[in-house]
């Protein structure tokens, strides 16, 4: 559909989605002559993937973040990169989680140059160095952990389902049925004095056991009430 350097400069747009491009700095950062960079704006113009504005003295070409192809695109395009980085081999045979997820604005296409590049993984939490491929995919990367699907909250639960799975996959209605189970348990054992009615122990890095929290790698509570937040970010 798009030949290979009309490619090359729509990713210019991908990456700097709010970003304004005049045509003779497309031409130096591609090292195309202006007339050729000229004529792959007119394809991408007509496919509706960026538009033209009056910026400054000269016009200036913007991504068309509007348009349902660009986000098509855009998504294809990370998901290649995350593929092609090796960072998603990394992590299954690290954390070795049930699933990865991609989900947020980068799973919907709708991302901006500021955004994270968000990643569940259905898995006991670990320390992991993402410098490597924060720097090769010029984002920052942020991991969350739950090793129980059934402890997120509905929200977060609702974002994981919307979002892209990248490897394993999640078994909602096994992780329903656990649910349905565990909480029947509690219910039997409730009042009586044992170990289901101990709080939860603090796991790894503050988080308890079970996923009732989840934390980012930055340790920031996530999907959890505000007040709890405010209160868990006292020092």
């Amino acid at each position: 559909m798009l030949q290979s350097n009309t490619y090359r400069l729509l990713r210019e747009f991908m990456d700097r989605p709010t970003t304004h491009f005049q045509v003779r700095e497309l031409s130096r950062r591609l090292r195309l002559g202006q007339p050729s960079v000229a004529n792959h704006l007119q394809a991408l113009l007509g496919m509706d993937l960026v538009r033209k504005e009056r910026h400054g003295v000269y016009p200036a070409f913007i991504a068309q973040r509007d348009s349902r192809l660009f986000r098509t695109l855009r998504k294809a395009d990370m998901l290649v990169r995350l593929e092609e980085s090796g960072l998603l081999d990394a992590l299954w045979d690290t954390v070795q989680p049930d699933a990865i997820i991609l989900f947020g604005s980068v799973s919907r296409g709708e991302d901006i140059e500021s955004s994270d590049i968000d990643l569940f993984l259905l898995a006991d939490e670990m320390r992991v160095d993402l410098q490597r491929w924060e720097r090769a995919l010029a984002r920052k990367i942020s991991l969350f952990f739950c090793e129980d699907f059934d402890y997120l909250s509905e929200e977060l639960k609702n974002n994981l389902l919307n979002g892209f799975p990248l490897r394993g996959y999640l078994d909602v209605y096994a992780e329903h049925r656990s649910g349905q189970e565990k909480s029947a348990q509690h219910s039997a054992h409730r009042g009586s004095p044992g170990k289901k009615n101990r709080a939860p122990r603090r796991g790894r890095y503050g988080r308890p056991h079970r996923g009732r929290l989840l934390r980012d790698r930055e340790g920031t509570l996530y999907g959890a009430p505000a007040a709890r937040r405010q209160k868990d970010a006292e020092p």
